[in-house]
């Protein structure tokens, strides 16, 4: 099983999600287990501004509006996936998880 998803990957994961595609039909397609798609949908989702109501369908999988065909009437708060933006999250969190803590030993012993 592979430990990190790829650019391919998430856009795969979008693509499917549209489609209504279950957890484990995704992972299957993907080769990794169902709990990492689930968490990278639930963690690098985005959402639309303002203060709405929580739908019901996006506290569990698939966590999304990206499928859903009432999208456009839905007065609830809307969840999207998008590939593009979870690729800058992913390489971001990378970045930074890769960067040491700027100070001198001065200020450590203060």
């Amino acid at each position: 099983m592979k430990k990190r998803l790829t650019i391919e990957n998430r856009i795969l994961i979008e693509e499917l999600l549209k489609l209504n595609y279950k957890l484990k039909d995704i992972s299957t397609l993907i080769e990794c287990e169902p709990s990492t798609i689930s968490r990278e949908v639930k963690k690098r989702r985005i959402t639309d501004k303002g203060q709405f109501k929580i739908c019901n369908k996006t506290e569990r999988f698939p966590f999304v509006c990206n499928g859903c065909q009432d999208r456009t009437h839905c007065r609830m708060k809307k969840y999207y996936y998008s590939y593009s933006k979870a690729q800058k999250h992913y390489e971001y969190i990378l970045k930074v998880s890769r960067t040491g803590i700027d100070i001198t030993i001065d200020e450590l012993y203060y």
